[in-house]
């Protein structure tokens, strides 16, 4: 439940309907389409249109509104324009009022509970709608205004590492389709097609049961749609042991979207590999699929399934899908008779070879980026939902006797960086360097009476942890989305290093010294020489102080209490 008020929306926005008719738009008019809006937020392709182009009457909008697609939520189309034009009836403009920030209501619609609540609110069986009244009566919660801009931020910054972690999953396909054409780009000019018909031992729809809490894990849309095996939010589905084995999956079968809303995804395909779902808690041998898929499993001696599933991606392949999709009642729809006509070239063994052998190597790299996406949507869902709870509003710090500790954040980077360049290299470096950033806190204690740079340190189970700068180094490991530091500025100045052989802060730069003066750093240079030669289990049993016994597990440490009992003289 959140800690702030909830209202209707309708209390703190407006749905403007600001009609245009056809014949009122003027020639280079910026116009945004469904098709035109990514689910997520971005825009694809927007375009000035002519006069006269447009055949029926449209939205205007400005760069103060936020568009709410309206036809099928479920895609939740929903995006912050940064400039005027006008858009299809589909989509609704709303313009927020004084009270409420665009860039936290966008988040907030975008939260998967109420995408979820958007869909079922949404009448009409083939092309579901969410009416504007229904949209104006979703609650949301309000925290003050700056609270809001901060949140937003925050989930922004989210967003981009889960961008730039698409972008990099959108390279590697860009180089696996520049691997295909160097190989067989100008081989197939004169070769001669095959039907995908003759190609396979059978094409065979997925199951239609629903998915429960038990049964076999069940492939979907979603997992498949990016061209390989994306293992986010799996399903099991429970069938009769008859259907299993019907519907088992074996390496090398082929799964194809057979129909979805969006026409870029229909024809879709992704080659079934036991190896890439073997990380998950499921048997990898006993993996079926979902109605809305279609397996082809191919003949033997003929055209590997990975040379099919990247022919069919892009250029003639993905063009002769296509033109075999129908449309029905807003859905697009390809069936086995479509893709058993499907032509296929003749591809020269040695050539298969060699294009299988270099788009392996792709493809394990995809399928690292892929987890780490997958990693970060868990993430970014759960720091949404501590978001509109109020759980994002900052902790008061530590406390001392007389006053409160405010975090210095730039002073704290620089304190970590610090430490990381100096502490000898060795299996526990990360754990050691965090270990020294207390018992620095507690010598400047002792020494000036404040701490270093205003941090929390967390009584955990191998000992006090200072807590941002903790959080920090597991955004640098990926566990994280966001620190109380300057992340960019963090992966700037430090990497972590972490295997079966070490854990180890790497520094990237110096700390800067203008923000740590010469106090400041003679205390981390005692605490780096303090615990420097100890083994883990020595640093560990160093930091069980009477401090760290006194504070309830997993719960800051209170000030007063690091100052009964300081380390020993250096």
């Amino acid at each position: 439940m959140s800690k702030w008020p909830l209202v209707a929306m309708s209390e703190v926005a407006d749905i403007e309907r600001n009609g245009i008719q056809a014949s009122e738009i003027q020639d280079g008019t910026l116009y945004v389409g469904l098709e035109n809006i990514v689910s997520g937020g971005d825009f694809l392709d927007v375009r000035k249109v002519a006069s006269g182009e447009l055949a029926s009457s449209k939205f205007r909008f400005t760069p103060s509104h936020l568009l709410y697609g309206k036809l099928r939520p479920y895609l939740a189309k929903i995006a912050r324009p940064t400039f005027s034009g006008v858009c299809s009836t589909d989509i609704l403009p709303v313009l927020p009022g004084a009270k409420l920030s665009r860039d936290y209501l966008s988040h907030y619609l975008r939260r998967q509970e109420i995408v979820d609540l958007a869909n079922a609110r949404a009448s009409g069986a083939n092309l579901p709608r969410l009416s504007p009244r229904a949209l104006a009566s979703f609650e949301i919660p309000l925290p003050p205004l700056t609270e809001q801009r901060r949140i937003a931020t925050i989930l922004d910054q989210a967003e981009t590492l889960r961008a730039q972690r698409r972008a990099a999953i959108a390279q590697l396909d860009s180089l696996g389709r520049a691997v295909f054409l160097e190989i067989f780009d100008t081989a197939l000019e004169d070769t001669e097609r095959i039907s995908l018909d003759d190609l396979v031992t059978e094409f065979r729809y997925g199951t239609s049961e629903k998915s429960s809490s038990t049964g076999y894990p069940a492939l979907r849309i979603p997992n498949v749609t990016s061209g390989s095996l994306n293992l986010n939010e799996l399903k099991t589905v429970p069938v009769s042991m008859a259907e299993f084995e019907r519907l088992r999956l074996i390496n090398g079968d082929l799964l194809f979207v057979r129909t979805n809303g969006n026409r870029d995804y229909v024809g879709r395909c992704a080659v079934f590999d036991q190896a890439a779902v073997a990380h998950t808690r499921f048997d990898a041998a006993e993996f079926i699929y979902a109605s809305y898929l279609i397996r082809a499993r191919l003949k033997a001696g003929g055209v590997l399934p990975i040379v099919l599933q990247w022919y069919l991606s892009d250029g003639e392949g993905r063009r002769a899908l296509r033109s075999r999709c129908k449309t029905s009642a807003g859905q697009y729809n390809i069936n086995t008779e479509g893709l058993g006509s499907l032509p296929i070239p003749s591809f020269q063994p040695d050539a298969q070879q060699q294009f299988a052998i270099r788009i392996r190597a792709i493809e394990r790299l995809k399928v690292i980026h892929l987890a780490a996406l997958a990693r970060l949507d868990e993430l970014f869902a759960s720091l949404q939902h501590r978001a509109f709870r109020g759980e994002l509003t900052p902790p008061t710090r530590a406390s001392s006797p007389k006053d409160i500790c405010v975090l210095e954040a730039a002073v704290g980077l620089e304190a970590l960086i610090f430490v990381a360049k100096r502490m000898p290299a060795g299996r526990h470096h990360h754990y050691k360097s965090l270990k020294a950033l207390y018992f620095a806190d507690k010598r400047h204690l002792e020494k000036h009476g404040r701490m270093i740079y205003g941090e929390t340190h967390s009584a955990l189970p191998y000992g006090p942890v200072p807590q941002a700068a903790y959080d920090a180094t597991r955004v640098l490991n990926g566990e994280r989305l966001i620190s109380d530091f300057d992340d960019e500025a963090l992966r700037a100045g430090l990497r972590r290093a972490k295997d079966d052989q070490q854990d180890k802060l790497v520094a990237l730069r110096d700390a800067d010294f203008s923000k740590l003066g010469h106090a400041e750093r003679e205390s981390l240079e005692w605490a780096i020489r303090y615990c420097a030669d100890m083994s883990f289990e020595q640093v560990k049993a160093a930091s069980h102080d009477t401090a760290y016994e006194r504070t309830p597990a997993n719960a800051p440490i209170p000030v007063e209490y690091m100052t009964d009992m300081l380390p020993p003289e250096a």
